[in-house]
């Protein structure tokens, strides 16, 4: 793909469609190029939060945000959860479509670390736990 176009939910849509054809059981994702279609199928069976304190509770977690206007956004898979005093305040992310500097014009997949709260964007917790490969936090 050409620097700055969007693939970061096809990056994780890839990785779950890999745990399922490996036949992990659970529930299975659609498979889209859009952060916003994604974070729409969390909607629609009750996985989100916008508490990121709800992480503790879950075996793995996406985060995803959403633009000013609602239309575009950014996924990222939640590798680890930092705590202090027993409440999350920073999350290990693998991002697709990002660079070493943390900007859209994404060249590869990098890990980064997030402090909570994630600003300024609005920023939706998503529960995989029940999804097909999505209980990666043992």
């Amino acid at each position: 793909y050409p620097v700055g176009t969007p693939w970061c939910a096809l990056f994780i849509s890839k990785a779950h469609k890999v745990s399922v054809e490996r036949g992990e059981k659970g529930i299975k994702m659609p498979y889209t190029a859009g952060s916003q279609a994604m974070l729409a199928f969390f909607r629609k069976n009750g996985l989100v939060s916008a508490d990121p304190q709800d992480m503790v509770r879950w075996k793995g977690a996406l985060i995803i945000r959403t633009d000013p206007g609602g239309q575009r956004g950014h996924v990222a898979l939640v590798k680890a959860r930092f705590t202090k005093n027993g409440k999350i305040v920073a999350v290990g992310t693998i991002e697709g479509n990002t660079n070493r500097h943390g900007g859209r014009g994404g060249d590869a997949a990098y890990e980064r670390r997030r402090t909570i709260p994630i600003t300024p964007y609005v920023w939706t917790f998503c529960d995989t736990t029940d999804l097909s490969g999505g209980s990666w936090w043992r």
